[in-house]
């Protein structure tokens, strides 16, 4: 039995491992006697969705155009399949199109039918939320046939009233057609100000690429790059995915994320993490909205070394959108905010979500946080990462919220040093009121030190007094935190400590020489000490 026998018989193994194993290498070894096999694969049902997906990506590494309606028909199947199934069949088809083409009477009929396929595809309802993760896929797919049939629908969804993703993909699309008509079309795009600016950038690149004799050579170089990252050398895996960082072609994302999902991954060790980092990045420097769905569900399966390098990247894609685009960005907000409140989400999850929308700034996400701020049902690290999100916001809630964390002894520290890192003056009044007991509740002894230590921090002359009160208090933790704070206000606010009380005056100038006092004796002690030792 011949080697290819051995690991088309491995796909029935029960271990995901050992079908992950005979997938790549079928991939590898590229013989055509393994397409039936990987396409059974495909279509079993009961097998795991990554699985599958692996199967797809081996069936476009070395199937021919007679597997595309195969293909087209699991598309089908698969219409509901949550993650990037469909994306990565859709893939498969884009890569047997790009290196292959009609070359006789039977093969072009079944490029027509493939072309009459992709182009039903593309004019599905856009509403269904299908559509818009496989849109991208069909575009680049019909772009590929470069068929005359596909360039008025292509052209057609550069449409003002037509979703920017699909407008987007489109426009890409057209780059492998040099044609009077595209050329029309994508300089009308270019130049339209009322169409999305990711739009008339797309359009402007496919009029560079068009007939642009180093568009071919890049295009063979990315489909080098993708063959690299299956490499058993980690190295040049790695190589391979911070190299398609620095191109702009859509046919890099699907691999990327292969790269850095779990299921994925047959070599975990700390080399396979840092290709997976580095695979992570190169998206954040060339990703897109349409992204952004399947990198969501590759973060709610990856571990921990994963998480921060994922959200970077789709920060990153965030912050490229244009501020027009508010769906879109919206919809990474909201994706943001679900994983934050989903509390079958890990806590490191979730605590990472919370510095990513800390990032992102948006206001809206302030309710949330102090949701899971006050909710001692949390985790108390959780809790934490809330608190140091909230200070990203200088807004009266924030402040309050915080203020409030001072009963719970839990996140009572983390509450006082955010206030003291915010150092905002709408927080006097409310900690004035805590010392002095005036909101009707007696705080107890531990709540009014901490309000004394954050006035001490906030550089307020209205602080003063209550300091100096302070400085009486029967709780010595209180008087501490006062003496500690007193001497900065000295000299920024002197009218405050003038204004106070005469017999303030002489408590403070008493405690102000006591510690210059104590401050000289340990100088003198130093220098005895040196002389002693000489």
């Amino acid at each position: 039995m011949g080697r290819v026998d051995e690991l088309i018989r491995q796909l029935d193994s029960w271990k995901d491992s050992e079908q992950h194993e005979a997938i790549n290498a079928l991939a590898r070894l590229g013989d055509p006697k393994a397409v039936p096999a990987l396409h059974q694969t495909l279509n079993k049902s009961h097998e795991s969705l990554y699985i599958r997906a692996a199967a797809a990506w081996a069936i476009g590494q070395i199937g021919d155009l007679n597997i595309i309606p195969e293909l087209l028909d699991a598309l089908e199947s698969n219409h509901y399949d949550y993650g990037y199934l469909p994306e990565t069949i859709l893939e498969a088809i884009d890569s047997i199109l790009g290196r292959t083409s009609p070359d006789n009477e039977k093969s072009r009929a079944v490029y027509s039918r493939v072309v009459d396929k992709l182009i039903q595809l593309i004019h599905e309802d856009p509403r269904t939320q299908i559509f818009f993760l496989r849109a991208t896929g069909v575009a680049e797919a019909l772009g590929r046939t470069r068929d005359p049939k596909a360039i008025p629908v292509l052209i057609e969804q550069l449409r003002q009233d037509k979703p920017t993703s699909i407008a987007t993909a489109a426009a890409r699309a057209l780059r492998y057609f040099n044609d009077p008509i595209v050329i029309q079309a994508l300089t009308q795009t270019a130049s339209n100000k009322n169409i999305s600016a990711s739009v008339r950038e797309a359009a402007a690149k496919s009029l560079r690429d068009i007939g642009n004799p180093e568009t071919k050579r890049r295009m063979a170089t990315v489909d080098k790059l993708i063959r690299q990252l299956q490499s058993e050398d980690a190295k040049t895996r790695r190589k391979a995915a911070i190299a398609l960082g620095q191109i702009d072609d859509p046919r890099v994302f699907f691999p990327l994320i292969r790269t850095i999902d779990d299921s994925f991954v047959i070599h975990d060790n700390y080399e396979d993490t840092d290709v997976r980092i580095a695979a992570a990045r190169s998206i954040g420097q060339i990703g897109n909205a349409n992204i952004v769905t399947d990198f969501f569900f590759v973060f709610d399966r990856c571990g921990k070394a994963l998480k921060k390098p994922i959200l970077d990247a789709i920060y990153a894609v965030y912050s490229r959108t244009s501020p027009d685009d508010e769906q879109t960005r919206a919809g990474i907000f909201d994706a943001l905010i679900r994983r934050l409140e989903d509390e079958s989400k890990s806590r490191f999850s979730r605590a990472e979500i919370a510095r990513a929308l800390a990032r992102i700034g948006n206001p809206k996400a302030i309710e949330p946080l102090i949701g899971i701020l006050e909710n001692k049902q949390e985790d108390i690290e959780l809790r934490k990462a809330a608190i140091d999100a909230l200070c990203t916001f200088r807004e009266q809630r924030v402040i309050d919220a915080l203020i409030r964390g001072f009963r719970d002894v839990n996140i009572a520290r983390a509450a006082v040093e955010a206030l003291k890192k915010l150092r905002d003056k709408r927080a006097v009044e409310p900690l004035i009121r805590i010392f002095e007991c005036k909101d009707g509740i007696r705080e107890s002894d531990y709540e009014r030190a901490l309000a004394v230590e954050v006035l001490g921090a906030i550089d307020d002359p209205r602080a003063v007094p209550i300091l100096v009160k302070a400085l009486r208090d029967k709780y010595e933790r209180v008087r501490m935190y006062a003496f500690e704070a007193i001497p900065p206000f000295i000299p920024t606010h002197p009218d405050a400590i003038l204004r106070l009380p005469l017999q303030d005056r002489n408590l403070l100038g008493r405690l102000i020489q006591d510690a210059q006092n104590d401050e000289l004796l340990r100088e003198l002690c130093k220098k005895s000490r040196r002389k002693t030792r000489r």
